[in-house]
């Protein structure tokens, strides 16, 4: 499946439905059905690899990751929002689960956190800060201009590449950051649409999804060694 250009420079947001989320649903099926038959350190390394192809050959119809501003600023910002998020995340959940949780084996547990780290922020940030969240705040400006089908306008006559960045709205921010949360466990649906906002208000204040990108890799590196260290298993 190939996007359809509604231009040739300016693809659909219906026509980048595929190329935004193929590389999330190939890390979600093969990270499940890896382990399964491979046991959990064959399984993420499988689905890093997957998402990293998908991405390979999404990477043409995908945003950039860096904005108009200092890329080493987004660094330093997204180094900052990952440990802001990793208290963020320790404090909603730890209350929905139990104290302990069952400890993982090293090499698994060192793979998930390489991967975790290194390849999921990529797949979820421009799935759910780029597409999702551009896409629902074009819907709503859609609505706003009288539009009698604004989700046939959103899906066929906009393009998340023609949105400004930093464009937002308040439903897009909540839409995607509850999107965000029904890829969780229910354990963890109010720690992830936190999490979901602190992403996207990053995304909007430096206009690039670069920032997200590393917090997400921090929050998940940071957490994991922090699980670790304290057999707080359940938090992860």
């Amino acid at each position: 499946m190939f996007p359809e250009m509604a231009s040739p420079r300016r693809p659909t947001n219906y026509a980048l439905l595929f190329p935004y989320a193929a590389p999330f649903f190939a890390y979600v099926l093969v990270v499940g059905r890896g382990g399964e038959m491979l046991g959990d350190a064959m399984g993420y390394a499988l689905a890093a690899a997957a998402a990293l192809a998908a991405l390979a050959w999404a990477r043409r119809w995908l945003l950039p990751l860096r904005g108009s501003g200092s890329a080493w600023a987004s660094i330093g910002l997204g180094i900052g929002g990952g440990l802001v998020g990793t208290l963020l995340w320790v404090a909603l959940k730890a209350p929905m689960v139990e104290a302990d949780g069952e400890p993982w084996a090293p090499a698994p547990f060192w793979w998930r956190l390489g991967v975790s780290a290194l390849v999921v922020p990529f797949v979820e940030e421009w799935l759910f800060r780029g597409l999702v969240l551009r896409g629902a705040t074009q819907y709503v400006l859609a609505r706003r201009d009288g539009a009698p089908d604004p989700l046939g306008r959103m899906l066929h006559e906009r393009s998340i590449d023609d949105l400004p960045a930093g464009t937002w709205t308040v439903f897009g921010l909540v839409f995607s950051s509850v999107v965000f949360a029904a890829g969780h466990a229910p354990a963890e649906w109010l720690a992830a649409i936190a999490y979901g906002l602190l992403m996207g208000g990053l995304t909007i204040w430096r206009r690039d999804l670069l920032t997200a990108v590393v917090a997400h890799g921090v929050t998940n590196a940071v957490l994991a060694l922090y699980v670790r260290h304290t057999a707080q298993w359940a938090l992860w």
